[in-house]
């Protein structure tokens, strides 16, 4: 057995063990749902705790599909991994929109998602932090280059925007200040509710593929499955305390090897509690979108946080908590992996 089918077998084996969970419990009444508030000490909340398709589907939610980075690494930029994401979405009849770093990006991958009708956003040419980049003409010019390029490669305009690492600056000042300079530039911010932390998994899993150790590779791909699913139940529910009602959401992954291996888990776990997809434009329709954006800091927040009553100091942030609970997990099995 090769190293990728020892990871597939592995990953399987997880997946049937949650599903055989799912039968077993089928009897049980509907738990209430907890709050997404917990103090370090508490334990999970019903919606990070929940394990995959162990909620029926009920009426039909929405939520847009985004990956961001393409063309931020080698392996981003790799056709093949394009191609594998790419098939997974078209399997499940998924619209996609992928946010783009341009600077080192190769025209033969950014052709595979035109041909394939991505949407397509700037992400910067360099994935620059607008609260670390200093001045901001340092920042502009990084948006500005990778406006030039799209527009030149794709001989389409290019309408939608996201702020690497969903920061959208420090201050009042700098965040109007950049949104000013966007909308001047005529784009639309492509905000996330469901903030993933997908991309620590990913950079697990390839560490656990570089140091030939399918047993943990599997067990991070069946950990991702569930924690795309798990972080979209904790933004519908957010969503519910928030608006006071259902939205349509938007989560976030990355073009990398781990999402050209296993997507197509994910999305089939979605559909499975009841998820439709929908793309950005559909999705930003929501006047969920156009409240006014009320956060200060430097948190690279999900939209929920900044809609009023804004995250402060005080509150836990249930995606950081996500991300906790995966460092906890898996770190310190990564770490003591042999390097390659």
């Amino acid at each position: 057995m090769d190293t990728r089918e020892s990871i597939l077998h592995n990953f399987e084996s997880v997946r049937l063990a949650l599903l055989l969970g799912l039968a077993l419990g089928a009897g049980c009444s509907a738990q209430p749902r907890m709050a997404l508030r917990n103090t370090p000490d508490s334990p999970p909340t019903a919606a990070s705790a929940r394990p995959v398709n162990l909620r029926e589907p009920t009426a039909a939610r929405t939520v847009a599909v985004t990956l961001d980075d393409l063309g931020a690494t080698e392996e981003s930029s790799a056709p093949e991994i394009s191609t594998r994401i790419l098939r997974a979405l078209a399997a499940e009849n998924a619209p996609v929109a992928v946010f783009v770093n341009c600077r080192a990006l190769e025209p033969a991958t950014l052709r595979l998602w035109q041909q394939a009708g991505a949407t397509f956003g700037n992400h910067t040419a360099t994935h620059l932090d607008l609260d670390a980049a200093g001045a901001d003409d340092v920042w502009w010019r990084d948006v500005e280059s990778c406006d030039a390029r799209l527009r030149r490669e794709l001989h389409e305009r290019v309408s939608f925007f996201r702020y690497p690492y969903l920061r959208y600056g420090k201050t009042v000042e700098a965040r109007a200040a950049a949104a000013r300079r966007l909308a001047d530039l005529g784009y639309t911010i492509a905000h996330v509710t469901a903030a993933t932390s997908e991309w620590l998994l990913a950079d697990y899993y390839r560490q656990a593929l570089e140091s030939d150790a399918p047993a943990l590779a599997g067990e991070l791909a069946a950990a991702y499955v569930e924690h795309m699913a798990d972080t979209l139940e904790a933004a519908h529910d957010w969503a519910i305390q928030k608006a006071g009602r259902d939205i349509r959401q938007i989560t976030l992954a990355h073009v990398n090897r781990l999402a050209a291996d296993h997507l197509g888990d994910v999305l089939a776990a979605l559909r499975a509690r009841g998820w439709q997809f929908v793309s950005l434009k559909q999705a930003l329709a929501d006047p969920v979108y156009s409240l006014p954006d009320v956060y200060t800091g430097s948190c690279g927040c999900s939209w929920l946080a900044r809609i009023a009553p804004a995250l402060t100091r005080d509150d836990t942030y249930v995606f950081g908590e996500y991300e906790a609970r995966i460092r906890q997990r898996f770190e310190q099995r990564v770490q003591a992996l042999p390097k390659p």
